[in-house]
């Protein structure tokens, strides 16, 4: 587990049979594939994060930026407070819940049933996103067969970009029988939507109607907000 961004780069060309970069260069694949795939990844499985948070009262502060709260997206799972018992002391989803913080109607906050002793802290169990590749290899937390399903959607998101470049007429390295690129945009998607449906193969989503580079998972964006 663990690839650099270049291994993420060249994955993608090696999906997309162009190693030597006569379509797209590395750069164009990491940005246009890679990024994008893993914000989808990201929301069909979404990366676990813990962090021990220490209330005030029976207020416990939300996770922060650095922890890697997204907010508005991430979702809290599960709290386990206090942290450390032996047996772990889980919260029933009906003992917290998100509130206001009393001193700041503008900041949302966790009510717990009880303050916690002094010296004890609440685990939080929450969504994170995926961390983007960097050139460090241990920065990626993608796991070795995961990393072989986003590659195929990045590849995917690629080809979906030079469709609509051949779409809109403009020229790109493969060749084609017509000018307006109508036949090479066509392939294009063709070839996207065989890789989408690789990913969604691989991750357990099974063919989603539509399976193009452009197409929506079964699963939806979740907002931190609960019902």
């Amino acid at each position: 587990m663990g690839h650099t961004a270049a291994d993420w780069s060249q994955q993608v060309l090696v999906k997309l049979n162009d190693v030597a970069q006569a379509d797209v260069n590395t750069d164009t694949v990491f940005t246009l594939g890679v990024v994008p795939a893993l914000a989808q990844f990201s929301i069909d499985r979404a990366h676990s994060a813990v962090v021990d948070l220490t209330p005030v009262g029976r207020y416990l502060a939300l996770p922060t930026v650095g922890n890697g709260w997204v907010s508005g997206w991430s979702d809290i799972t599960r709290i386990e407070a206090p942290a450390g018992e032996t047996p772990p002391y889980w919260l029933d989803r009906v003992e917290w819940q998100l509130t206001r913080d009393p001193a700041d109607p503008t900041v949302e906050t966790v009510l717990l049933p009880l303050e916690l002793a002094a010296g004890e802290v609440a685990r939080v169990f929450f969504t994170t996103t995926w961390p983007t590749p960097t050139t460090v290899a241990a920065d990626d937390l993608v796991s070795d067969l995961a990393f072989e399903a986003v590659t195929a959607l990045a590849a995917a998101y690629v080809c979906g970009a030079l469709a609509t470049s051949a779409a809109f007429g403009r020229q790109g390295a493969l060749p084609t029988g017509f000018v307006d690129g109508t036949e090479r945009s066509r392939n294009l998607l063709d070839a996207a939507a065989s890789l989408r449906t690789m990913y969604n193969t691989f991750i357990g989503l099974g063919v989603v109607a539509g399976s193009g580079a452009g197409s929506v998972s079964s699963k939806t964006l979740r907002s931190v907000r609960y019902s």
